[in-house]
């Protein structure tokens, strides 16, 4: 009986896939965060000011 129920409690493979799927939702969140970041129009003029300081400096 105790050995049963050692086996029982000692089985980690579901444990496994909950940490995947944590995982997997932590970088689909962070992926949504840099694209909300990226098309936003205060980074577009930022980029947009950078590329000009760029060329100004090169030209």
């Amino acid at each position: 009986m105790k050995d049963r129920m050692l086996k029982v409690l000692c089985n980690v493979q579901g444990a496994t896939t909950a940490e995947y799927a944590v995982a997997t939702a932590a970088a689909c969140s962070a992926g949504g965060v840099l694209y909300k970041l990226i098309t936003s129009p205060s980074m577009h003029s930022l980029l947009a000011d950078l590329v000009r300081f760029g060329l100004r400096i090169i030209f």
